[in-house]
């Protein structure tokens, strides 16, 4: 039974216990399993999301510094 539409909580070690089960049950029907190799494609195919990278790019590299008096912290230009 779902809480206001949320599914129940699955802890961690039961999903590692699921999925370890599903790969023997793979491995038994002779599918085996690889890692997945990252991709090395762009990032954005659009002129706006190639923007918006351009537009990161520069504030990537800044250095970020926080004191003791400040909650939050700021980044230096």
């Amino acid at each position: 039974m779902s809480y206001y539409g949320w599914k129940p909580y699955v802890s961690v070690a039961e999903r590692r216990r699921k999925a370890e089960k599903a790969a023997a049950k793979a491995k038994k029907a002779g599918a085996g399993h690889s890692p997945i190799e990252p991709s090395r494609g762009a990032v954005a195919r659009t002129v706006w999301g190639k923007a918006w990278c351009d537009n990161l790019k520069p504030t990537a590299t800044m250095p970020t510094v926080c004191r003791a008096d400040e909650p939050t912290c700021a980044t230096v230009r």
